[in-house]
């Protein structure tokens, strides 16, 4: 399958890459190997990234679609963010935000559950939580209820 997006961890040991399959393969970069695959069928993988400390992978779909996984594969975040292919998904250098842009002119954004709760024990795993989109300058939150 054609792979449209890659990504480095922080320390450089493991490359992440997704392709149009629903592969998510993360790569030890010492050892040459395929260490782990995250599948989703139904999806055409389009933009990748890892959070600054390692501990979560974003990658957005060809149908609107944002996930977050933790390194161990699990599935953190599965959220309809956009109304088309999402091109481009980001952490905020402090791990706190992520954000996701695509062909829809929109920008999604994320919290980790830092900055609306507790900063997370050693060991817990990030909550995300998708807050709202950015149009026209102005944050709109996501609806509840």
């Amino acid at each position: 399958f054609p792979v449209p997006a890659m990504a480095f961890s922080g320390d450089q040991k493991c490359l992440m890459s997704a392709d149009l399959g629903g592969n998510v393969l993360i790569w030890s970069l010492p050892s040459e190997q395929c260490i782990r695959t995250i599948r989703n069928s139904n999806s055409q993988f389009t933009a990748l990234s890892i959070s600054p400390d390692g501990r979560c992978i974003m990658a957005g779909d060809s149908d609107g679609t944002l996930f977050v996984w933790s390194l161990d594969g699990e599935l953190l975040l599965s959220n309809q963010s956009h109304r088309g292919a999402i091109n481009a998904v980001t952490f905020s250098p402090d791990g706190r935000f992520a954000a996701s842009g695509g062909f829809d002119n929109q920008f999604g954004v994320l919290d980790d559950g830092i900055v609306s709760g507790s900063r997370p024990s050693a060991g817990r795993k990030p909550q995300w939580q998708f807050i709202g989109t950015i149009r026209s300058g102005s944050l709109v939150p996501e609806k509840t209820g």
